[in-house]
């Protein structure tokens, strides 16, 4: 990972957009690049190339390269809240995605404090199996939704869909675990992006985000594959319910729209709202299929910054996620250290009051949920769950025991 100051790499490499590949034979010597997300097949190729033309010249080392440790790598702390990605409240329980585990704690109501109740997962291993809350494993889990007596969990790092029972405790899986997407038989452009049958949907969900409940239905952001896709409830196959697969930003009939990399998920009064974090956006679509989508702030593929404003005027740097409050909508502006408030009506943005738009509170917020009264915060790199007083924007850190 390196800081590229003055995009002066990015400029030598000629690079015009992100994700971008290079490709630099053992010479040194450019061979090809791909601007935008590469099929593995693609990838593939190329190496299988390089791999012939330079295996006699005694220029390959083979095998894994060891880099030693990270001394900068973050630690993940010893307390029972690590790098907080979502969560969901239900009256005086909260839901946390914390690290490799989904944490359940019982919230006062003025939410100053709180008490761990159930564990599923481990902090310290990650991994893929279901059953009990002690034998169960997830990997960096990032979305969660209450959806009866049950937690969806979008557990991203395995691509897949999973359920929390929360009079037994079980944990289940109900989509996935899903692959790398390879394009089918060759194909390119649109047609390359989208799946052919439901099994190939299932097969190919990739990096889920984000998770709303909503009319007995399960609604899933998959952002690497730029769609928001739906299920029943109770498990069964997926379909698409949003975005046509190819990354951008436009609006219209719900399968033609473009999205750019959908995120968190918040569902009211017949909408879905999502963030889209590529272009830095908050977009809406309806929740009956054959809807429409249309964005209320941002514009276009990587604009960022930190600007209140109307519409194409607003500017924020990654929001991850949202929720509904009350009459609109608290954004997570993770990049930008603060909350933002956006009216659906007037596509108005600006910062919330006080401190929780001042960019000083928080240290990437990743994760906001609301009751309608409360608002709480997963205040990711700060290792911590805040609350936020509405009126005035004071944030407080919840003390768990």
């Amino acid at each position: 990972m390196l800081n590229d100051r003055d995009a002066a790499v990015w400029r030598a490499y000629d690079i015009d957009s992100w994700p971008a590949l290079v490709f630099i034979d053992p010479r040194g010597h450019v061979t090809s690049s791909h601007m935008g997300e590469a099929e593995l097949d693609e990838m593939e190729a190329v190496v299988a190339r390089q791999e012939k033309t330079f295996a006699g010249k005694q220029v390959l080392r083979r095998g894994r390269m060891d880099f030693g440790e990270d001394a900068k790598a973050p630690a993940v702390p010893a307390g029972p809240i690590a790098f907080p990605a979502a969560l969901a409240l239900q009256d005086e329980t909260l839901f946390v995605c914390s690290w490799h585990q989904v944490v359940e704690l019982s919230v006062a109501r003025g939410g100053r404090a709180a008490k761990v109740v159930r564990v599923f997962g481990s902090q310290r291993e990650d991994g893929f199996s279901d059953g009990p809350p002690g034998i169960a494993r997830f990997r960096l889990p990032q979305g969660l939704a209450l959806a009866g007596d049950g937690l969806i969990v979008a557990d991203s790092g395995n691509n897949a869909i999973r359920r929390l029972d929360l009079t037994s405790g079980d944990v289940s899986t109900l989509l996935g675990p899903g692959r790398e997407w390879r394009s089918a038989g060759g194909k390119t452009g649109l047609e390359a992006h989208l799946p052919h049958s439901e099994a190939d949907l299932t097969s190919h969900l990739r990096v889920p985000t984000g998770v709303a409940s909503a009319a007995g239905r399960i609604f899933v952001s998959v952002a690497g594959a730029r769609q928001i896709w739906r299920m029943d409830a109770d498990g069964g196959s997926p379909v698409v319910h949003a975005g046509s697969g190819v990354e951008g930003v436009s609006d219209g009939p719900q399968h033609l729209a473009r999205l750019s990399q959908p995120m968190g998920l918040a569902e009211h009064d017949g909408s879905l709202y999502f963030a889209d974090v590529e272009a830095s956006s908050i977009r809406r679509t309806d929740i009956e299929r054959n809807g429409s989508v249309s964005t209320i702030v941002g514009w276009e593929l990587f604009q960022s910054g930190d600007k209140d404003g109307r519409g194409e005027f607003c500017l924020m740097q990654h929001p991850l996620d949202l929720a509904w409050y009350r009459d609109g909508l608290i954004v997570a502006d993770t990049y930008n250290n603060k909350l933002k408030v956006v009216d659906e009506q007037t596509a108005a943005c600006e910062e919330m009051p006080g401190e929780a738009g001042s960019g000083e509170a928080f240290d990437q917020p990743a994760g906001v949920c609301s009751d309608g009264e409360r608002i709480l915060v997963a205040d990711t790199n700060a290792h911590r769950i805040a609350t936020v007083d509405p009126e005035t924007g004071a944030v407080r850190g919840v003390a768990i025991e």
